[in-house]
């Protein structure tokens, strides 16, 4: 009987000593990863590691408790480490607070077996929206306003913009504000504008409000006016039909292929914030339909140098005006309308009039 119990309690020793080579999910089976590192940075934390020498190393999983109370997970694969050092890199961003995160870093295998968990703490800078929104200011220029702001940190930020438009419609803008820099808002009659700086998570600054007023525009007398240049053009339609004033009379090019342009010399330099345009205008509609469908201007000081702006569509099918707003105003003594596409199929193009507007 002795003998028996002794045999029974063999085979349960020897049933048992596989399991205790099984994952138990304390982890063990796989070396941890090491050299750990936190770096604060704006918002975020930089971590690095080795990983281990195991053959079956897989990825790292990355975990954390955020600012809510929530346990995130990140994995970093193990194709992700530095070719010369070994070294591996993740960026934990989203921070909006600066208290102490403790992140627990466990390497994983393919057939699913964990390391021993390794953990480092860290305290993220403040976050780059904040000192982003400290810098931010709001003047007033011709026709608009100018955003400016510095990005110090250099972080991939946004700064949205708020207003009411001459309607009482509320307005919207992003800026893309990756680099130091400015930016021209076309705005008029408004007296208070508001903003937010944001990050890609969409973390997000307290709001600023600033009370500006931009300054007017007016349109450019065209009393010293003068064609400086053009591509070609009719005995119908001279060129100098283009700035007469008259909606009657049009500029017509012949009926080579396209581009065409004309350009203007308006005697003196000026600040240009936008250039209106009318079509022909004539009993024949299909005539009228002749007029370009896509064009963008160019300006100058000393017709030599010129600034190219966007690609504007035209309407070929209206005799309305069309204003054409630039990007930010230019000074420019010349501008130059180029006319990229045809409306009718046809190889000619023709326009009655230009205005300008801006101001000294």
């Amino acid at each position: 009987m002795k003998k028996l119990l002794n045999l029974l309690g063999i085979f349960v020793l020897i049933t048992l000593m596989p399991s205790c080579n099984k994952d138990d999910g304390q982890g063990g089976l796989i070396n941890p990863v090491m050299d750990v590192k936190a770096t604060p940075f704006y918002g975020s934390v930089i971590l690095s590691w080795k990983n281990p020498t195991d053959k079956d190393i897989y990825y790292t999983l990355v975990s954390y408790v955020n600012s809510k109370g929530e346990k995130v997970y990140k994995k970093f694969s193990r194709d992700d480490a530095d070719p010369t050092t070994g070294l591996m890199q993740g960026s934990i961003a989203g921070f909006s607070d600066q208290k102490s995160y403790t992140f627990t870093l466990t390497a994983y295998g393919f057939s699913g077996q964990a390391s021993k968990p390794v953990t480092v703490s860290a305290v993220p800078l403040e976050p780059a929206y904040n000192i982003v929104a400290k810098t931010v200011d709001v003047t007033s220029t011709l026709g608009g306003v100018i955003v400016s702001w510095t990005n110090t940190p250099k972080s991939q930020l946004y700064i949205t913009i708020s207003y009411q438009d001459e309607a009482g419609t509320v307005k919207k803008q992003d800026i893309n504000a990756l680099n130091s820099g400015n930016s021209y808002i076309i705005v008029s009659n408004v007296n208070k504008i508001t903003l937010t700086v944001k990050d890609i998570v969409n973390n997000c600054s307290e709001e600023k409000s600033f009370s500006v007023s931009p300054v007017a525009t007016k349109e450019i007398s065209k009393a010293n006016w003068l064609i400086a240049d053009v591509d070609s053009y009719v005995g119908e339609g001279p060129s100098g039909n283009f700035i007469d004033g008259d909606l009657n009379t049009y500029w017509h090019s012949n009926y080579t292929s396209f581009p065409h342009w004309i350009t203007v010399d308006m005697g003196k330099v000026y600040t240009i914030t936008n250039i209106t345009l009318a079509r022909r205008h004539s009993a024949n509609e299909d005539w009228n339909r002749g007029a370009p469908t896509l064009i963008k201007f160019q300006l100058s000081e000393d017709n030599e140098t010129w600034v190219d702006s966007p690609e504007y569509s035209f309407d070929n099918c209206s005799s309305a005006l069309q204003n054409f707003a630039m990007t930010k105003p230019i000074r420019a003594r010349y501008f130059k309308l180029i006319a990229l596409k045809p409306g009718n199929n046809n190889t000619v193009t023709h326009m009655a009039e230009a205005f300008a507007y801006g101001g000294d």
